[in-house]
Formats: structure tokens, C-alpha cells, sequence
């Protein structure tokens, strides 16, 4: 296990200029540009504390080898959670830390390992919310198909093609995820948007308030979809039922499903979802890549079918 915090950048220094800042300084992976969660949830932030002092820091864990079978759980109220899968068989997680102002408490880190389950968390006595003292980004890196339950107050859960399974809850923050394997996600007053990335994904369960939810569903695929409590719907998806009552469909033999529960709008769309071949890797790029050899082992063979069959066809024309 492997815990470290270091002082990135210190002075007195505007925090509406801070995710420039931050990003000019070179914080990588966890530092994202302006148009990105963590930058734009900086910049809200700003807005609220122009003028004040700000130090930033930088956090890195990494856990000792995990288990197949381990469960991964984060709760984060002063940010983002950013959830990726790497092919590393360990957890690590790297975070953005923010003390705004003279006297901002510094933060205390609570890694614990115990029994197939590694639970994070982030206490920060005397810090407060209105004017902001602290903000924490975190970048979750965690092996393919992990557990992981995260839980933010006001800030953004992302997950970018994962393979997990993953639980994802939110006051008030934004929810955007797109994986292969279970979801859960839910958030009370913030936009939850789930996407599932292969043919196959089991079960999506998604819960929205007011700011609704949007849902992408492969076109010709075999899945259920259930869709309840919503104030409109847009769908591309022949949806059967009446609003608020429940709006369902049907494919097949339907044994992926995806269910969602809204008191405001909500979309479904369509999208294109790759199909997994039998003997995969676990990214879109291995099942791609897959394909294509697929289709170059197929080609290949039918040449050398035909040039068997030219070659008997033209032994035979000799006998005669």
C-alpha cells in the first residue's frame, strides 16, 4: 500500500483562473481541461470564491494486489468521482486538492483493506461549503470487472468504458456513465445519463429527480426497457403505456434490461452497441480487433476453399 500527498502549487492566486492553472502545470490524467467535469465543477466553484487564496495538492493511493471478487467503495462530498478501468491488478487513485482561502482545513485520507472490500473516504474537520473551503477531484483506477460503489454530494460521477459493476449515487450531482456490466446510479437533483457500451450488459437501474434522465439503447438488440414516473418522454423506441404510469418494451428474449424511475424528462435514444465475440478481450478495441481478425481468418479461408476446389476441378479436366 503506497499513500502520498505533495504540495503542487502554493501562493496567493485567483481561484477563477485555477483549472488553467492547474492544467498549465501539467497534473495529467486528474487535471482536466476546461471543458471537462472536474474543470467545469472547479469553475463553479470559482465563481463563488473569486479573490480568495488557494493551494493545491495532489493525493496518490495504491492498494496491494485485489482479488477478482473485491469491492471497491468511495465516498467524495467535496467533488468529482472520474471512475477507469486499467490493466494493473491493484487500485489507485489520484486526486485534484483545493484549500480555498487563508485558513482552509487540509484534509485526511481514510484508505482502509479489509476483508475483500477497500472503502476510501475523505474527512475534513471545519470545512464548509458556503464560501467553499475545500474541493477534492478524485480519478479511480480499479481492475476490469471490480465492484465499485461511489458517492458524491454536489459533484460529478463519471465513468468512461469501464468494465465494472458499477453503483453510483448523487445528491445533486451529474451522473454520466458508459460501461459494460450492472449500473445503479442515482442522484436526487442532478441528470443521470447511462450508456452501455456491449451487447450483454445485464442490468441498468437508474433513479433521476427533476433534471431526468437519458438512456442509449442499442437498435436491434434483444433488452427491456421500462421507463416510469417521467413528466415527458422522447424516445426513438416504440414504447408502450401512458405517462406517469409505466412506458415498456420488449425485444426478444430479453435478458438485458434497463429501467428507469424519473420525476423529470427523460430521453431514449438509440446508439450503436458492439457485440461481443465468444472469446473477446475486455475493451471495445480488443472486440474490434477481434472482428477484424475474425473477418481476415473467414476471407482467407474461403480463398483457400476456392483454390482447392479450382485445384480438383482442374486435376479432374487432366484425367480426362
Amino acid at each position: 500500500m503506497k499513500q502520498l500527498s505533495t504540495s503542487f502549487l502554493t501562493g496567493l492566486i485567483l481561484l477563477l483562473s485555477s483549472p488553467l492553472i492547474a492544467q498549465a502545470e501539467g497534473m495529467g490524467a486528474f487535471a482536466a481541461a476546461a471543458s471537462s467535469p472536474v474543470a467545469m465543477g472547479q469553475a463553479a466553484d470559482a465563481k463563488k470564491t473569486a479573490k480568495r487564496p488557494v493551494k493545491f495538492d495532489i493525493y496518490r493511493y495504491e492498494s496491494d494486489k485485489v482479488k477478482p471478487d473485491s469491492v471497491v467503495t468511495i465516498d467524495n462530498p467535496w467533488g468529482d468521482i472520474r471512475i477507469r478501468t486499467h490493466r494493473a491488478l491493484n487500485v489507485k487513485i489520484e486526486g485534484t486538492v483545493q484549500r480555498i482561502g487563508d485558513d482552509a482545513p487540509v484534509p485526511t485520507y481514510k484508505p482502509v483493506e479489509k476483508d475483500g472490500v477497500l472503502s476510501f473516504g475523505i474527512e475534513i474537520p471545519g470545512a464548509v461549503y458556503e464560501p467553499r473551503s475545500n474541493r477534492v477531484d478524485l480519478v479511480i483506477y480499479l481492475p476490469q470487472k471490480m465492484k465499485i460503489a461511489v458517492k458524491t454530494k454536489d459533484g460529478t460521477i463519471e465513468a468512461k468504458k469501464t468494465i465494472s459493476s458499477i453503483d453510483a449515487t448523487s445528491e445533486s450531482g451529474k451522473i454520466v456513465i458508459t460501461n459494460h456490466g450492472n449500473v445503479k446510479a442515482k442522484s436526487d437533483k442532478g441528470l443521470v445519463q447511462v450508456q452501455p457500451m456491449y451487447s450483454g450488459w445485464g442490468e441498468i437501474d437508474v433513479t433521476a429527480g427533476e433534471a431526468g434522465a437519458v438512456a442509449f439503447l442499442p437498435d436491434g438488440d434483444n433488452f427491456a426497457v421500462e421507463v416510469t414516473g417521467a413528466t415527458e418522454l422522447q424516445t426513438e423506441f416504440e414504447l408502450e403505456g401512458e405517462l406517469p404510469g409505466a412506458m415498456k418494451m420488449e425485444r426478444g428474449i430479453a435478458k438485458d434490461t434497463y429501467t428507469i424511475q424519473s420525476a423529470g424528462p427523460v430521453k431514449v435514444l438509440k446508439t450503436v452497441v458492439v457485440k461481443r465475440a465468444p472469446h473477446g478481450s475486455g475493451s471495445m478495441y480488443g472486440t474490434l480487433r477481434q472482428q477484424q481478425a475474425d473477418r481476415a481468418r473467414a476471407e482467407r479461408e474461403a480463398k483457400e476453399a476456392k483454390a482447392k476446389e479450382e485445384a480438383a476441378k482442374k486435376a479432374a479436366d487432366d484425367k480426362k
